[in-house]
């Protein structure tokens, strides 16, 4: 294991300078995200948060990325990254699936708390003090 921590190091060290990634998160407690925030900050990613919603499709631990993403070399530090802090192992998606699209180095992760259910779109605020409805 210490060697599989070591040989992602070197190659975050090497190959992700310059690269953003993009947590998309629904339902996941925030120590949590700042944890897994600080380690890939910790790699040499930038990291942002999003406030997009999680597309349906999706697992509830993904990774997108552009196509031009092949090597699996390139997530290994992510995936050990996530899998250190009791994440599964995400599934991957390529460009477009689930209507998110990256450019090259820029990489999606994508949180679910499968305990927690969004309302319906039409339902749902995001940012809203009050909100009702008439359906």
């Amino acid at each position: 294991m210490k060697r599989i921590l070591i040989l992602a190091f070197i190659l975050a060290l090497t190959g992700c300078a310059g690269t953003t990634i993009h947590i998309i998160e629904h339902g996941i407690e925030q120590s949590k995200l700042a944890k897994l925030e600080n380690r890939l900050e910790e790699l040499g990613y930038q990291v942002n948060r999003s406030d997009a919603l999680v597309p349906d499709g999706f697992a509830d631990v993904a990774i997108a990325t552009n196509p031009s993403v092949t090597d699996p070399a390139v997530l290994a530090p992510i995936t050990t990254t996530l899998s250190s802090l009791g994440w599964e192992s995400p599934k991957k998606y390529q460009f477009a699936q689930g209507n998110h699209f990256y450019h090259q180095s820029h990489i999606g992760i994508y949180l679910r708390n499968p305990n927690q259910r969004l309302m319906p779109p039409i339902m749902a605020s995001r940012g809203c003090g009050a909100f009702s409805a008439t359906l």
